[in-house]
């Protein structure tokens, strides 16, 4: 709860003033102090990142599970943050992804809260692996179109040839936002990274 209204004081005061949409660095997380950034990562990392080890989608909300999430927590990085006048809050986050060198995985949201509450969660991207700057300079063009409502169907890995900038979604794999997971028409599609990192643990 104290998490949430946390949350709800970052969106209300935090990011309030108008930005141009143009300058992507106006909407730097900067604005926000670094206990800020924490948190509003705690708030959004039970949608965001793998689960806890013995944890399930069913019981991740538990208590017992808060230091396994502050802990997962601590691998992302929030970069843009931003309100729009509707009450979403868009928002770009990084996590370091399992590799032989440093790499990081973006991850570009929306989500809205009232009463204390997420209600409303989406992602609509999540980049391939990739070195922190390759991945801060095409996710920060993906965040400038995602606060546009532009389409990002150019970069999804079916349409962007060799260049590689979205692994999700593609032809296979959504992100569902009843169950506010990534679904496969097959598969998780998370569930090799999310199996490498239980391992790890």
């Amino acid at each position: 709860m104290r998490s949430a209204i946390f949350l709800l004081a970052i969106l209300l005061f935090g990011t309030g003033c108008e930005k141009n949409t143009n300058d992507i660095s106006s909407f730097s997380a900067d604005s926000l102090t670094e206990a800020e950034q924490e948190e509003f990562i705690y708030s959004i990392i039970r949608y965001a990142g793998r689960l806890a080890p013995q944890a399930t989608h069913e019981t991740k909300f538990e208590a017992r599970f808060d230091d396994d999430y502050r802990k997962i927590a601590s691998d992302f990085t929030l970069h843009f943050i931003q309100n729009s006048d509707d009450q979403t809050t868009y928002f770009l986050i990084s996590r370091i992804a399992p590799s032989l060198h440093l790499k990081r995985v973006a991850t570009g949201g929306e989500l809205r809260i009232e009463a204390g509450s997420i209600t409303f969660y989406n992602e609509h991207f999540r980049t391939w692996r990739m070195e922190e700057l390759e991945m801060m300079e095409k996710s920060a063009l993906l965040f400038g179109k995602m606060i546009k409502n532009e389409s990002l169907a150019l970069y999804y890995p079916e349409n962007s040839g060799e260049e590689e900038f979205i692994e999700f979604p593609n032809t296979d794999v959504w992100f569902d936002t009843e169950s506010r997971l990534w679904v496969n028409r097959r598969e998780n599609p998370l569930d090799e990274y999310y199996q490498l990192k239980t391992i790890s643990n």
